[in-house]
């Protein structure tokens, strides 16, 4: 099944310098599949992307959650994450703490997703877990599990495909053993603090799983391989300011990382003929993952910080050129000792047929055959034609030779599967002595058990060399007469060879005679025809020879001035270099000032507010003061009035006698309200604006 890599894209949240430092982001996100640079108007698309807020568990789930379904359906598949230093790497991949459940990454959720679905699996399935982790340091391949192996090599064969060799592979069966091993693989695993991270991987990292499946029901067998990758970050030295061994250790990262680009660029380009998968350990392990048999799911780690914009610039354009890559994916299954017969039926049949066309080629060869090439100038005329014998002779052998190689091929092929099948029957005993070993030791099973167990595994052991000796049997026959046939074919081939030689060179010599006498006459013409035209071109030579040495000598002397402009230009380019560094330095100092002076400026006006508002109140505490105070003398000098009028009452005429004492109060009153109005000011300005203010 083909189809394209999945290309998912995660940017972390900004770190605490960024966010001291007031950063500004470098990015912006259309929707969840398309983010744009803020200096570049083409956007990226991939199949996913997780902004800074995204999860662990949403980033399993959607990124490696099907890659677990596929291992277990039989095809191989890869996850694994690319980026800068510093950018997320190791935690998308491990997690801070692989205990944790929040905080735990992709590689411990898989794991702990294949055993749950082996739990959950039909009994007929029985199952077993390889499990293996190195690590490639300074280009060379360090097991994480014994740190004894420190320079292990990669090979390739038609049962395994690409793998290590000598790289320690370990039976699991629980989670937590799985665990323990990762948690010693990481402690053993190459790394150190740069001005970046404060904990850098200095290593790619590589973890391997083999899922075996066999159906005890219909006796099939699938075997899913998965490849788990944490890369290390490109750096630049000049931000890193990498030394002595560390300088080493940024090299070879960039090294490899500069060829798993090539690859990639030579993988997704047509015109490319030859991939260079072996100019790196990185990429020969990876070969089956870019272009080969794998469903794969790359993971590039971003920072959305503008400091960093030109290192996410690469990785987005790094994971949609990797986007374009097709992978053919099929499933592992070993073949069963019915489909292995069927196989070798099939193809003795084809080698039946290819002896009835070799016995129909043998006769059409005799009945054809010239009895006297020489005998007429009519029968050279056939023999030289388009439906010549001799040519349909050495094109029907070439293809039935051709068909004959091929079907070679295919067998030798299912010879190969049938050696590769006795191997997987070895290892499955190996397999089930290694399990029968582990439950000696965890459960000591009473005696019954232990024979038991013995027997079984010497039934199985009985029963596949049955099996094996059957084939090897069968096999045995099929090259015996093979090799038979294949002599028969050979010396038929060579008798053929012999005439169509000895034809070929008979229709040779009767071409050489027929051009000479046909050649006779007008060779003579010919050649003085030839002469005339030699020297009628010499002629036209000589004239443009001499025009183009013209232009040459015209061509230097602009070359000459063009020169010339160059370096004035170069001059010129040099000063305004300098020019735009001195102008830079100014608009950074600029900067600086007037990021100062806004700071002043805030700081400033929030003082202003505060002082306005401090004003205010203390003009609305004066105003009711002021206030209050003319209240209690306006009622002061009402009752003054009014005292001074009721003592004036009584020595009045008899003329205001019919003015009650209540009415009299009520006009007084009412006259205090009128004054006390037009006395009290309406706001803080005219309170202020009062002459007659005490």
């Amino acid at each position: 099944m083909t189809s394209n890599i999945k290309v998912m894209v995660r940017f972390r949240p900004l770190n605490n310098s960024e966010i001291n430092s007031n950063k500004n982001l470098c990015v912006h996100f259309v929707d969840n599949t398309t983010v744009l640079l803020k200096d570049n108007s083409t956007p990226f698309i991939f199949d996913h992307i997780f902004a800074s807020h995204s999860t662990q568990s949403e980033v399993f789930d959607k990124a490696a959650k099907n890659v677990v379904e596929d291992i277990l359906a039989g095809y191989n598949g890869t996850v694994f994450a690319y980026g800068q230093t510093s950018s997320g790497k190791s935690f998308t991949m491990f997690g801070s703490n692989i205990e944790d459940y929040n905080y735990r990454g992709v590689i411990p959720r898989v794991l702990e997703n294949v055993f749950t679905y082996m739990e959950y699996a039909p009994v007929s399935l029985e199952f077993s877990v390889k499990f293996s982790f190195i690590e490639i340091y300074l280009e060379k391949i360090r097991d994480l599990l014994d740190i004894e192996k420190t320079n292990l090599s990669v090979h390739e064969n038609s049962e395994k495909g690409v793998y290590i060799k000598d790289a320690t592979e370990l039976y699991v069966s629980s989670v937590s053993e799985v665990m323990a091993l990762i948690k010693k693989g990481l402690a053993n695993r190459k790394s150190s603090p740069t001005r970046m991270n404060i904990s850098s991987s200095r290593s790619h990292s590589v973890l391997l799983i083999t899922v075996s499946q066999k159906d005890a029901e219909q006796g099939s067998t699938k075997v899913g391989r998965l490849s788990l990758v944490d890369l290390a970050g490109s750096e630049k030295v000049s931000k890193s300011e990498a030394q002595g061994l560390s300088l080493e250790e940024v090299k070879a990262i960039n090294k490899s990382l500069s060829t798993l680009g090539l690859v990639i660029y030579h993988l997704t380009d047509d015109k490319s003929v030859h991939v260079p998968y072996r100019d790196s350990k990185l990429t020969r392990i990876l070969q089956e993952s870019l272009g080969g048999n794998a469903r794969t799911t790359i993971l590039i780690t971003c920072s959305p910080s503008i400091d960093n914009a030109c290192e996410t610039s690469s990785s987005l354009r790094f994971g949609s050129r990797a986007k374009k890559i097709r992978n053919t994916a099929k499933v592992n299954k070993l073949l069963t000792k019915f489909e292995l017969t069927k196989l070798l039926v099939s193809a003795k049949e084809e080698i039946r047929i290819l002896q009835r066309e070799l016995e129909s080629l043998k006769a059409a060869c005799g009945a054809e055959r010239p009895s006297s090439p020489r005998s007429s100038e009519r029968d050279f005329l056939e023999l030289t034609g388009e439906g010549a014998l001799s040519e349909r002779l050495s094109n029907t052998l070439e293809d039935s030779v051709e068909n004959y190689k091929a079907k070679t091929v295919e067998l030798n092929k299912r010879v190969e599967e049938l050696c590769c099948y006795k191997t997987s029957a070895d290892e499955k005993v190996e397999g089930l002595c290694i399990t029968v070993q582990k439950l000696l030791e965890r459960d000591k099973p009473p005696k019954t058990i232990l024979s038991a167990s013995k027997k079984y595994i010497e039934k199985l052991k009985r029963k596949h060399l049955l099996e094996i000796k059957a084939l090897e049997e069968e096999h045995s026959k099929a090259l015996c007469k093979l090799n038979r046939e294949n002599q028969d074919l050979r010396a038929k081939v060579e008798w053929q060879q012999d005439t169509i030689y000895s034809l070929e060179s008979e229709n040779s010599k009767l071409l050489e005679q027929l051009f000479h006498e046909s050649c006779k006459d007008g060779a003579l013409r010919h050649i003085e025809e030839t002469f005339e035209k030699l020297v009628c071109e010499k002629e036209r030579i000589e004239l443009v020879a001499s025009e183009l040495r013209c232009q040459l000598e015209e061509s230097r002397g602009e070359l000459n001035s063009k020169v010339e402009f160059t370096k004035r230009l170069l001059m010129q380019r040099r000063e305004v270099g300098k020019t735009i560094r001195k102008l830079t330095r100014v608009i950074e100092k600029l900067v600086e000032q007037n990021a100062q002076l806004k700071f002043y400026h805030f700081v400033a006006e929030k003082r202003l507010v505060q002082k306005v508002s401090r004003i205010t109140n203390l003009e609305k505490r004066l105003v009711g003061l002021g206030q209050q105070r003319i209240r209690e003398e306006l009622e002061y000098k009402l009752l003054a009035s009014r005292h001074s009028k009721v003592l004036e009452s009584g020595h009045s005429s008899q003329g205001l006698a019919d003015e009650t004492r209540e009415q009299k109060i009520a006009k007084i009153i009412r006259g205090a309200g009128r004054l006390v109005e037009e006395s009290v000011p309406s706001s803080p300005s005219q309170f202020w604006s009062k002459k007659n203010f005490i």
